[in-house]
C-alpha cells in the first residue's frame, strides 16, 4: 500500500466514525423507565435505548425499578464489575435471560422491581431498557457481528498456522499470540460464554477478562515493536514500550486480587489510560517509520489509527454515540487484525523471496548462470529418482574446455571467461528444462538427463561433439577459436551414488580427450 493509499484510507476510517458519531438516534416512543437508588432519593428517567449514567459504588447497590410500559420489554447491564445481582418481582426471585448482558424481561403496563448489585469498584453499569421486540432485533444483528469477528477470528488463525509451518518469522509468532489473545478479550468482554456458563462463575470470568486485557497489550506491543522494527532501529524506545505493556498486565494483576481498595480504582486508571498512551506512542512510531520508509509501517500506521480513535470514545467520550460505544472497538479491531495481516502477508512475501534468492544464489554459478556443483546435486538425485521410479535410460555429458590454461596465459582470463560463458549458453540451449546443467569445476560442465532410448542419447552426443569440437569466442572486437573434449555414459540402472555417476561421466570425458590428443599428433607427423 502506498503512502497516498493509506493516507486516503487512514481519512475514510475518521470520517466514517465522524458520521456515526453525529448520527442522530432513531426517535423514541414516550414509554420510560426510572431507576431510582435506595441511596439517593433523585431517580434516572430512561428512554428507549439510552443508557444510564448511574454509577456503582464499591459493595452492595440496590435500586427500585418502575416502569410503565405499553409492550413487553428487557432491561439490561453490564457483567463486568460485578461479584453478584439478583432481581425480585413481587417478592419472587427471577432468573435473567441468557445474553451476553445481564437482562432480564420487564413486562407490560405499570412495572417495578427491586434490584441488588453487589459491585466490585465503583463504575457505570449502563443500565437501559428496550422494547422486546427491539431487543430481538438488536440481539441478532449483533450476534451477527460477533459471529463475523469471530470467524474472521479463527480464519486468521487458521492462515498463521498454515503459513508459519512454512516460513519460520518471529513476527508470525507474535501476530498469532496477538490474534489469540484480542479474540479471548472480546469473547469475554462481550459475555457469549454466558450463554453456555452458569452465572455463578461470573467470578471467574471477570478475573479471566482482566487477565485477557493485559495480555492483549504485552502481545500488541511486542508484535509492534517486531514488525516496525522499533526492536532494531531504536532499542531503548521497545524496551519503553515493553516495560510499559508489562506495567498495565502487573495493573490488570493488581485488580484481579484487590477489590475493595483504593489501589483498585488506581489499577484501574492505570489500565486504561496506560493502554491509552501506550496505542498512541506505538502510533507515533508507526507514522514516524512510515516516514523512513519501514516496510508495512504505512498498513500498521493505519490500523493503529482505527484503534486508536475506537478507543478515545471508549475511555474518554463515554456518552458518544450508542453503535461507536458498542460496536466502535470490536470493528476496530476486527480491521486492524485484517489490514496487520496483509502487513505480516507482506512481509513473509519479502521473506519467502529472500530465502528463495539465497537458495538460488547457493545453487547457481555466478559466472556462467547455470547450475554449481550443489545445484548440481539436488537436481541430479531428482533425476535419479524419476529414472527409478519411470524406468529409460540415464544419460550424463561431461565437457572439459582444451587447453583452457593456455587460453588464460595467451590472452587472459576475460577470453577464458568468454570461453566458460559460451559453453554454458549453448548447453543450456541445447537441453531442456527438467535436465540438469551445471559447472561443477574450473572449466568442467556436465549435463545430465532421462532419455527414452540409446539412439537419443547418441545423437545428443553427436550434435555436441560437432559443436565444441570447435567454436569460436568474440571479445573486444577479437575471435578466438576454442575447442572443448566431452565424454558420456548412460546407464539403464542408476548408480547406487550420485559420485559414481559423475565418476564414470569424468572417465568418459577423459578417455575422449585422449583420443584427441592422439588423432592430433598422428595428423602432425
Amino acid at each position: 500500500m502506498s503512502a497516498k493509499q493509506v493516507s486516503v484510507f487512514t481519512l475514510l476510517i475518521w470520517a466514517l466514525l465522524l458520521v456515526l458519531l453525529t448520527h442522530s438516534s432513531r426517535a423514541v416512543a414516550a414509554e420510560s423507565c426510572s431507576v431510582v437508588s435506595h441511596d439517593s432519593p433523585r431517580a434516572e428517567v430512561l428512554t428507549a435505548a439510552k443508557k444510564s449514567s448511574i454509577k456503582l459504588t464499591p459493595g452492595l447497590n440496590q435500586f427500585t425499578l418502575r416502569c410503565q410500559l405499553n409492550q413487553p420489554g428487557v432491561f439490561s447491564f453490564q457483567r463486568h464489575g460485578l461479584n453478584r445481582f439478583s432481581w425480585q418481582q413481587a417478592g419472587i426471585t427471577q432468573s435473567p435471560i441468557p445474553s451476553g448482558e445481564v437482562t432480564f424481561q420487564i413486562d407490560q403496563g405499570e412495572f417495578s422491581a427491586l434490584l441488588s448489585i453487589d459491585s466490585k469498584f465503583a463504575h457505570n453499569p449502563r443500565f437501559q431498557w428496550q422494547p422486546l421486540t427491539d431487543f430481538m432485533l438488536s440481539s441478532q444483528k449483533h450476534n451477527l457481528i460477533m459471529g463475523l469477528f469471530y470467524g474472521l477470528s479463527f480464519t486468521l488463525m487458521l492462515y498463521v498456522l498454515i503459513i508459519s509451518r512454512k516460513v519460520p518469522d518471529k513476527a508470525l509468532k507474535l501476530y498469532s499470540a496477538y490474534i489469540f489473545c484480542i479474540t479471548s478479550f472480546i469473547l469475554l468482554q462481550e459475555g457469549q460464554l454466558f450463554l453456555y456458563i452458569a452465572s455463578h462463575l461470573l467470578r471467574e470470568i471477570h478475573l479471566a477478562y482482566l487477565l485477557s486485557i493485559g495480555l492483549t497489550v504485552v502481545s500488541a506491543t511486542w508484535f509492534m515493536c517486531e514488525i516496525l522494527k522499533v526492536n532494531t532501529d531504536f532499542p531503548r524506545t521497545s524496551l519503553i514500550f515493553k516495560t510499559t505493556s508489562l506495567i498495565v498486565l502487573f495493573s490488570c494483576l493488581l485488580r484481579m486480587v484487590i477489590e475493595n481498595h483504593p489501589l483498585a480504582t488506581a489499577a484501574a486508571m492505570l489500565m486504561s489510560y496506560g493502554t491509552l498512551a501506550l496505542v498512541a506512542a506505538i502510533f507515533a512510531s508507526a507514522l514516524w517509520q512510515w516516514q523512513r520508509r519501514v516496510s508495512e509501517a504505512g498498513l500498521v500506521f493505519c490500523a493503529l489509527s482505527i484503534v486508536l480513535i475506537s478507543m478515545i470514545f471508549r475511555i474518554v467520550l463515554l456518552d458518544s454515540n450508542i453503535f461507536v460505544q458498542r460496536y466502535g472497538f470490536i470493528i476496530a479491531f476486527a480491521v486492524e487484525s485484517l489490514m496487520l495481516a496483509i502487513a505480516v502477508s507482506r512481509r513473509i512475501g519479502r521473506i519467502a523471496m529472500a530465502k528463495e534468492r539465497a537458495e538460488n544464489e547457493a545453487n547457481i554459478d555466478m559466472l556462467c548462470n547455470i547450475l554449481n556443483r550443489r545445484g548440481f546435486s539436488l537436481k541430479a538425485q531428482h533425476l535419479m529418482d524419476y529414472q527409478r521410479q519411470n524406468g529409460g535410460l540415464l544419460g550424463i555429458f561431461y565437457i572439459d574446455v582444451d587447453r583452457f590454461k593456455q587460453l588464460n596465459d595467451t590472452y587472459g582470463h576475460h577470453a577464458g571467461d568468454a570461453a566458460l560463458k559460451e559453453i554454458a549458453r549453448y548447453l543450456q540451449s541445447k537441453m531442456r528444462m527438467e535436465d540438469a546443467v551445471a559447472r561443477i569445476g574450473g572449466d568442467e560442465f556436465v549435463a545430465l538427463a532421462c532419455f527414452r532410448s540409446q539412439q537419443e542419447i547418441v545423437a545428443k552426443l553427436d550434435e555436441l561433439q560437432k559443436h565444441f569440437q570447435q567454436f569460436t569466442i568474440s571479445l573486444h572486437q577479437q575471435h578466438f577459436s576454442v575447442s572443448a573434449s566431452i565424454g558420456y555414459a548412460m546407464f539403464s540402472t542408476v548408480p547406487e551414488t550420485l559420485e559414481a555417476l559423475l565418476a564414470a561421466g569424468d572417465a568418459a570425458m577423459y578417455q575422449a580427450k585422449s583420443q584427441r590428443k592422439a588423432l592430433v599428433l598422428a595428423n602432425t607427423r
